[in-house]
């Protein structure tokens, strides 16, 4: 290890320099720079005298710098000496000591600069116009709301107990202080954040620009559903493959809230207004697996099945319309009144949290009537968690009942199943003999 070992007392002394000196050329160019980019921005945006302010603080703070920087020069030429001379003990203890000696130099350095900043700056001979921005670039723009205490202390003649001196603040009766005219007008004043800075730089409401360009208001995109198909044929045929009754289907068609696409022959169910007029589009691929919404479609007025007079003062809710659509068909085939039950599907639950889906919120909205929910969403974590939201939210001012589907995922797989079970019943009765 020792032979390998390279020193600056050995080769080519003009590398070992270069070398040497590079970092410290970096160190100081980048400094340089900053100091520079420092300068342009107050001085162009803060006017001359915050950049004569940041002048002075900067006269202070390389003061204090320099002398630690004088103390680690010194420290570089003893642990040199020692190193030259192959003393690795004492090498040691020089950086140990310079680092121990730093770590307590600026602590020390730190609270010499908070608590005598103000006597030095006027040492220096920083005049009066910039001191307190010296400071805390703190500026007062009402005059005729100080008073003089004593000396360079002021008081508000609105707050006695409000102290401003050399540029630090602190209101004895409320516990609060600071070094800054932000602070100040934030704290003091109960301004906003955009106000406070308009203030500091005295400029008038409609001058002052955010630095973030606002975003242009998106148009909103026309409900646009695809072109209707002279016929349904394909969507009858698919629904039906679902196990939907087909009075529930030329029910729908009736109403004009379902047809069929004419290009991909896809089911389309549209939701309306309170005018009967479309603002929503659920398309359903008859052949894939395919699912999306319409351009332009309006969350709020989802796909529902309603009674021409509203009668029922309850609603069933369920995720898409085909499960819809799949009750409306198992309460006929009990007998029930399907036509006079209100039917809302939200077309999903994605989002559902600590807000009502916008579907069941404008459904609510416009039929003052309901006073009783049945949740009949999936039997899956989302539909199992959207219905626990929507029960905290709305427990307090509906009745709710959690009705989800006794088998199967959905309330489509419930009536499949049902359906199924109903023909290897016909097929048991058919297979047996007469007796």
């Amino acid at each position: 290890m020792e032979a390998t070992q390279q020193r600056m007392t050995e080769g080519s002394i003009w590398k070992k320099i270069t070398f040497f000196a590079l970092p410290i050329f970096l160190g100081n160019l980048f400094q340089q720079m900053y100091n520079t980019a420092d300068s342009l921005i107050v001085g162009n945006f803060l006017g001359s005298n915050a950049l004569a302010a940041v002048s002075s603080s900067g006269s202070l703070i390389f003061l204090l710098i320099g002398f630690l920087s004088g103390i680690a020069i010194g420290a570089g030429v003893v642990i040199s000496r020692y190193f030259g001379a192959r003393d690795d003990e004492n090498v040691q203890i020089a950086i140990h000591t310079t680092a121990a000696f730093g770590l307590v130099a600026g602590v020390l350095m730190t609270l010499v600069g908070v608590l005598l900043s103000p006597q030095i700056l006027v040492w220096m001979g920083t005049p009066d116009a910039v001191m307190d921005e010296s400071l805390t670039y703190l500026q007062i723009y009402e005059p005729g709301n100080l008073k003089r205490v004593a000396g360079n202390e002021y008081r508000t003649i609105d707050h006695d107990s409000l102290r401003i001196s050399n540029g630090k603040w602190h209101w004895y009766s409320k516990g609060i202080g600071g070094h800054n005219a932000l602070q100040y007008l934030m704290k003091v004043r109960e301004m906003k954040f955009p106000d406070a800075v308009r203030q500091i730089l005295q400029l008038p409401p409609e001058e002052y620009q955010s630095v973030f360009p606002k975003k242009p208001p998106e148009k909103k995109k026309e409900f646009s559903p695809p072109s209707r198909n002279y016929n349904h044929n394909q969507v009858i045929a698919y629904l039906e493959g679902r196990g939907i009754s087909r009075n529930v289907i030329f029910h729908c068609i009736k109403n004009k809230t379902l047809y069929e696409s004419q290009k991909y022959h896809s089911a389309v169910f549209l939701g309306m207004d309170k005018e009967n007029c479309p603002r929503y589009g659920n398309i359903r691929a008859t052949k894939g697996d395919f699912k999306g919404e319409c351009s332009g479609s309006d969350k709020r007025y989802a796909f529902h099945l309603m009674p021409e007079q509203p009668k029922s003062n309850a609603v069933h809710v369920f995720e898409a319309a085909i499960d819809a659509l799949s009750f409306a068909t198992y309460a006929e085939m009990r007998g029930a009144p399907w036509k006079d039950m209100n039917l809302l599907a939200l077309g999903g639950v994605a989002g559902t949290g600590q807000k009502v889906p916008l579907a069941l919120e404008q459904f609510l909205k416009d039929h003052p009537q309901i006073k009783t929910l049945y949740l009949h969403l999936d039997n899956d974590t989302p539909g199992r968690e959207a219905t626990q939201h929507i029960t905290n939210l709305l427990k307090n001012t509906y009745q709710i009942h959690d009705v989800p589907p006794t088998g199967g995922k959905d309330v489509n797989d419930f009536l499949m199943k049902l359906r199924s079970q109903s023909r290897n019943r016909t097929q048991e009765r058919q297979s047996c003999p007469s007796l």
